[in-house]
């Protein structure tokens, strides 16, 4: 049975120019609701050539409140996916990259 995630806030979200071999990625720290505790995820991520997308195989999670915890990042990507087009639709941003959205959080 796959895990369901509440996504309740996010911070620190960061653009990493050079991973390994040169690969940039996203990180982003989520804090999630479940049941009565709050979680805190580090999640890092890469992005389709058009940076508008989630590569799902790239997405790793790891619970900062137990590191011991597993997390499938397919799933972590699916979630964080609805959650950045809610919040660029909330913005108004229409079809803009993750790293428009990153550079809005910025500047607001």
């Amino acid at each position: 049975m796959k895990k369901e995630i509440n996504i309740v806030g996010y911070s620190n979200m960061n653009f990493q120019r050079n991973g390994v071999a040169g690969e940039s990625f996203y990180s982003i720290i989520l804090e999630t609701k479940e049941e009565k505790r709050n979680n805190h995820f580090l999640v890092t991520f890469q992005t389709d050539d058009s940076d508008v997308k989630i590569n799902r195989q790239t997405c790793r999670v790891v619970d900062m409140n137990n590191l011991t915890e597993s997390w499938r990042g397919d799933v972590f990507a699916d979630y964080l996916s609805e959650m950045f087009e809610d919040l660029k639709n909330g913005f108004h941003l229409g079809h803009s990259t993750i790293y428009d959205f990153l550079e809005m959080q910025r500047n607001y």
